[in-house]
């Protein structure tokens, strides 16, 4: 589940904390720097955006994020999205770390 964390700073009001599962398991936090429509006249509820991230392991080593993506808004149903995580930086051991997530999701309340 995500959730918003406080102090959103997104310009499109659109913030999330979660978890990662799987082969590296994090915390996920994500600020929205954009969002516009995909222009997808099959399916209008589908939009993409841009962002940043934050990915911080369990032992509190961090990577930085350029996140682009897509999201289905549909209101008030919950909106699933895919997100592409580009590694930028990070701090310890990920100091000059690089490579790409994927991951998939459900943004709720």
């Amino acid at each position: 589940m995500l959730i918003p964390p406080p102090g959103c700073t997104s310009p499109v009001g659109i913030c999330t904390l979660g978890t990662l599962t799987g082969e590296f398991p994090s915390t996920y936090n994500f600020t929205m720097d954009s969002l516009v429509p995909a222009g997808d006249p099959a399916n209008p509820t589908k939009f993409v955006f841009t962002g940043h991230s934050v990915i911080t392991d369990a032992h509190g080593g961090i990577l930085f994020g350029s996140d682009s993506g897509f999201i289905f808004i549909d209101l008030p149903a919950p909106g699933a999205f895919v997100t592409r995580v580009e590694v930028v930086g990070g701090t310890r051991g990920y100091k000059k770390a690089s490579g790409e997530f994927v991951a998939s999701g459900v943004l709720d309340d």
